[in-house]
């Protein structure tokens, strides 16, 4: 049996962004979160289904979302910004810790491990550990002289 489920979450600023939890068949404390890169989605082709199957098979909650503008979440591809994406983490961040988990682990990809660093970097104390997939660190050289 496949055990998921999608879930809406509202954000202050009235956006709504879509997730899809990937749950053990053991109660956990254990989350980690997946995040796409910048011209994908919470699938990110298909990769991000594969690993959530097979971090959930060893024991591991997982929760995979669409940022704004991305996949079924709301917001306009157009008004994508790092800051928005930012603010997109922390929002996906709290509703994991509301859900009762204590150990969040991060994993970006591309644009999202950038955004995986910089919420990291000013909320250390909730992230227990951090997985980066080529990530975009260098924002100039990728989107503006690149």
């Amino acid at each position: 049996m496949v055990k998921r489920n999608k879930v809406f979450i509202k954000k202050k600023d009235g956006i709504k962004l879509c997730g899809i939890w990937h749950w053990p068949q053991n109660k956990t404390i254990k989350v980690v979160i997946l995040a796409h890169g910048i011209t994908s989605d919470k699938d990110e082709e298909g990769i991000f289904i594969q690993l959530a199957d097979c971090l959930k098979e060893n024991g591991f909650a997982v929760f995979r979302f669409d940022f704004r503008g991305h996949g079924e979440s709301e917001g306009k591809t157009i008004d994508v910004t790092l800051t928005g994406e930012i603010l997109d983490m922390e929002a996906v961040v709290d509703y994991v810790q509301s859900q009762g988990y204590q150990e969040i682990s991060l994993l970006g990809a591309s644009f999202g491990g950038g955004v995986a660093i910089l919420y990291t970097v000013k909320n250390q104390t909730k992230i227990k550990s951090l997985c980066l997939w080529n990530p975009v660190l260098n924002y100039d050289h990728c989107f503006l002289n690149g």
